[in-house]
């Protein structure tokens, strides 16, 4: 099971990065970033339902063609998959389905505001009408388990965790760039170091990217700034990157006191877990 949640995660983000035209070398390093990156690493030690997350990269490239792709669209088909690529998750693991709709309604807020003057009104109809289609589909498949979730046996009375203990599993802005003991190259000290990140839980210190990668995804975001793709794809990693920090932003195991929007979803209903 371990082996095929890496699999078949790094097989749908090489299909999606496929269909957005990228040649077969390339798609084919982006699945392997994606489907055996740090975080997919530091989660396959213990949580196998952490690593097979094939739905992610489809919630994503479904929400960026209601959002960003209106004209090639048919609303209730690409509405109706959005919805069951959600359902299909939420049976597998709801908590990253709660993350990444939290990211993707980010990203269609954002998108949708800075190009409202370049959308015509049948544009955003049509992507109100595939959103809604998927919103349907998905509570129509997931009632099921809301049921149980919610009012069968042995429901949910409560936060799942007391705020306190879920405030340990936040990411470290230095990790980004301090490989910790998962990774098999880097100095020894640093790993050692950013090894103790998030209360020193391995399995919970996935942030990092290293200097090399950023560099170049930062100098190709630049030169392609201008496609919408890469300001979809942007503002749905910034947003990540901001949720992951938790509450209160951490540098080098230090806690900075700077309050994150983190703060909000510790406060919502079901999110804050």
């Amino acid at each position: 099971a371990m082996f095929a949640g890496l699999v078949f995660t790094a097989m749908a983000m090489y299909w999606t990065l496929r269909y957005f035209g990228c040649r077969p070398l390339p798609a084919f390093a982006g699945g392997l970033v994606f489907g055996f990156g740090p975080m997919q690493i530091a989660h396959s030690h213990e949580e196998p339902i952490m690593t097979l997350l094939p739905a992610l990269p489809l919630i994503f490239l479904l929400t960026y063609r209601l959002t960003c792709e209106q004209d090639r669209i048919v609303p209730r088909r690409d509405g109706l998959l959005a919805g069951t690529a959600c359902a299909v998750q939420l049976y597998l693991n709801p908590e990253p389905l709660a993350e990444i709709v939290v990211v993707a309604a980010t990203a269609v807020v954002v998108v949708t505001v800075c190009r409202a003057r370049h959308s015509t009104c049948a544009k955003l109809l049509s992507t109100a009408a595939g959103l809604s289609w998927g919103a349907g589909c998905f509570i129509l498949l997931a009632l099921p388990f809301l049921y149980y979730f919610l009012a069968g046996p042995q429901h949910l009375r409560g936060p799942v965790a007391d705020l306190q203990q879920l405030a340990v599993f936040h990411a470290d802005l230095a990790g980004i760039v301090a490989p910790n003991k998962n990774m098999l190259i880097g100095p020894a000290s640093i790993k050692s170091a950013a090894s103790l990140y998030a209360e020193g839980i391995l399995t919970e210190s996935g942030v990092y990217l290293g200097i090399p990668l950023v560099l170049i995804a930062g100098a190709l975001a630049w030169r392609e700034r201008r496609c919408l793709l890469i300001q979809f794809s942007v503002v749905v990693f910034c947003t990540a990157l901001v949720v992951s920090l938790g509450p209160v932003l951490w540098v080098n195991n230090h806690d900075t006191g700077v309050p994150l929007p983190d703060q909000v979803l510790t406060h919502l209903p079901l999110i804050q877990s």
